[in-house]
This record gives structure tokens, C-alpha cells and sequence, in this order.
């Protein structure tokens, strides 16, 4: 059987359909299997068969949903399958017959042939969370805000204060205390510097088509 190469390397986006195909071209009667390396629930496949003078043909195609469980990486790999044929001793070669793929009668081989395996990379768009929308403090007390961050590649985590963006100064920092979560911290809050609506936003450059929350507000109160 020919069978054509299939992607090293694909990607899809987080809400995406995966759609990959594979073909063959023999002789003999085909069979297509796919296989995952990771437990894909929606993986479904198709296959269509079809004749080309004295050739069957094969393409195959394995759909799947990506979804907030579809692991990030994974490989697929399709395996075509040919049953070999012996002629009969008695066979006249018939053009009729060859068509219709019956010229061979005894199975005498079962032969799989693979194609390259696709390397398949799952990217999550960027998505914020935090516990608080607003808080009241008093003045010169410490401030502690933060928010937590989800996305495939990691996203970059900037903050606002009032629209403007911050950066780590002499009263100010901005840190990572965990791993996916993003702080600000003043450890001497003052009432007209510091008060007003804070955005902490998560960018990774990944389309965003299941409508994740990329941004969230916090506003703080001085009292």
C-alpha cells in the first residue's frame, strides 16, 4: 500500500474540532486503525473506501473535540491495514474481475503499514480567577491582592491600577507566590495613591474560543 505522510507536528486551540486524515492506495482490501497515546472520549473515525481502476483506495479521517479534559500533548497514529491475496492457478486475468477486487482468492499475508505519527499540541487560552471583587482596608495597613491563572503556553500575568500599568517600585511589588498566581502587595497603603480598580490580566496569544474570562477587577476602598 502507498501511504501518503500525515503531519509530524499539528496544533489545535482549546474549542477547536482535531481533524486528521490518512490514505492508502493498493491492491489488495484496506483497514484503517487510529491510536491514541492518551484517552481522547470523543475520537471518532471514518472510513472511506473506493476503487480507482485496478486500485482500492482508502482515506481515513479521526475527528475529535478538543476540550478542557483532552490532554495537552498527545500522539495519534494511523495504521493501515492490507490483506494479500495468492491467484488461483486457473485464473484468467478478466477486467471485469479485477474491478470489482475478487481476482485474488486465498489469503496468504496480513500486513500493516504505519504512517508517521502526529504529534498533537493542545493550546489553552489564557483564563483569570480570584476570590474577591472588592475590599475595603485602612490606611497604612498592608494590601495583599491577588489573582490565580490558567493557559498552554503560560501566560504572561500584567496589572492596572485605575488603567495604568504597574510595575514592582520602592512601595509596590508585584510576585508569583505560587505557581499560577499573581499578587500585588503594598505594604503601606496610602488613600489617594492606592485607592480605585485594579486588573490583573493573563495573555498568551492562544484565540480565545470558549470565552474564558481574561481579565478580572478588584476595587479597593481606603478607609
Amino acid at each position: 500500500a502507498n501511504i501518503p505522510k500525515v503531519p509530524v507536528e499539528v496544533t489545535y486551540v482549546l474549542g477547536q474540532n482535531l481533524t486528521l486524515k490518512c490514505s492508502g492506495r493498493s491492491l489488495y482490501p484496506m483497514n484503517a486503525v487510529w491510536n491514541a497515546s492518551e484517552i481522547l472520549p470523543s475520537m471518532k473515525v471514518q472510513n472511506l473506501r473506493a476503487t480507482e481502476g485496478h486500485y482500492n483506495t482508502l482515506n481515513s479521517t479521526v475527528n475529535a473535540r478538543i476540550s478542557s479534559e483532552t490532554p495537552l500533548l498527545f500522539t495519534l497514529c494511523c495504521t493501515i491495514y492490507t490483506e494479500i491475496y495468492i491467484q488461483p492457478d486457473n485464473f484468467t486475468k478478466v477486467q471485469s474481475l479485477f474491478q470489482k477486487g475478487i481476482i485474488f482468492e486465498k489469503l496468504i499475508e496480513f500486513k500493516p503499514y504505519i504512517t508517521e505519527h502526529s504529534y498533537v499540541k493542545i493550546l489553552h487560552p489564557s483564563s483569570i480567577t480570584s476570590n474577591f471583587s472588592v475590599i475595603a482596608i485602612n490606611e497604612t495597613e498592608r494590601m495583599y491582592l491577588w489573582c490565580s491563572y490558567t493557559g498552554f503556553p503560560q501566560p504572561t500575568i500584567i496589572w492596572y491600577h485605575n488603567n495604568t500599568q504597574l510595575q514592582s517600585n520602592s512601595y509596590l511589588t508585584i510576585t508569583n507566590p505560587s505557581v499560577q498566581q499573581s499578587a500585588v502587595i503594598i505594604l503601606q497603603t496610602r488613600y489617594e495613591r492606592d485607592k480605585g480598580t485594579y486588573t490583573c490580566e493573563a495573555r498568551n496569544n492562544v484565540p480565545n474560543l470558549i470565552n474564558a474570562t481574561q481579565s478580572h477587577n478588584i476595587i479597593v476602598n481606603i478607609q
